[in-house]
């Protein structure tokens, strides 16, 4: 497989009755190697891994899947939509609570795009989410054999009115 650009070479290996099998390669956008893999029968049996300036992975712990995150943390996230969403005055008028989702693509320099409500609560609450989302920081990336890459979120929104 190849990267967008038609050039450069995205991962290579061979298949065996629908699993990976043998070596298998994976490389940076920029080219350089950034996973080496052996499966058998589909499963990983030894991996090294490089970083793209071509150094070696000294931990590989974390090379082979790691999903996208808050860069503050995972709990903290909930913390702060709770603190820069700015709730309609409708959807106070109207004492509206319960959940809303959203999804979003986090992408491989951190920033969010293309997000989408899965479940609302009410259109004016809708754009609210939104705009918190445009307030966020940029994430850390997911993480797939030693690359940064694209990956879908989905996170639920809770609200909550206080008397």
């Amino acid at each position: 497989l190849y990267y967008p650009d038609g050039k450069t070479h995205d991962q290579e290996g061979f298949f065996k009755n629908d699993q990976q099998d043998g070596k298998w390669f994976y490389y940076h956008q920029n080219g350089v190697l950034s996973g080496r893999e052996i499966y058998e029968d589909g499963l990983l049996t030894d991996a090294e891994y490089w970083n793209e300036d071509g150094s070696p992975l000294k931990d590989i712990s974390m090379a082979v899947r790691e999903k996208a995150s808050f860069p503050t943390g995972d709990a903290e996230v909930d913390k702060f939509v709770q603190k820069n969403i700015e709730l309609p005055d409708e959807v106070i008028k109207k004492r509206i609570t319960g959940k809303t989702v959203v999804s979003f693509w986090v992408e491989p320099d951190g920033s969010l795009t293309e997000p989408k409500i899965m479940l609302s609560l009410h259109p004016e609450l809708d754009e609210a989410v939104f705009k918190v989302l445009d307030k966020m920081p940029k994430w850390i990336p997911a993480k797939q054999h030693n690359r940064l890459i694209r990956s879908k979120f989905t996170m639920p929104v809770t609200i909550t009115l206080r008397k």
